[in-house]
């Protein structure tokens, strides 16, 4: 799930219970411009063209029920 406004990008990710087993793909997201650049709220810098093609790689803390809400700002 994604919520786009302006410059900020707030992304929920979580695992559903038929997935334990199978590796997280990331979604890609959506409505960013691909010539800018996003920063995550621990200051990573990513390109808004990857978030478009190949997503955003999260860590699903433990095997069971798990998700992540990430903030990226637009520099």
């Amino acid at each position: 799930m994604q919520y786009v406004l302006g410059g900020d990008v707030v992304v929920i990710f979580w695992r559903r219970p038929t997935e334990f087993a199978r590796p997280f793909t990331p979604p890609r997201l959506a409505g960013l411009d691909p010539a800018a650049r996003y920063r995550d709220q621990d200051g990573v810098e990513h390109h808004g063209a990857v978030l478009l093609s190949h997503g955003l790689d999260v860590e699903l803390p433990g095997s069971g029920y798990a998700s992540v809400v990430v903030r990226l700002t637009r520099v």
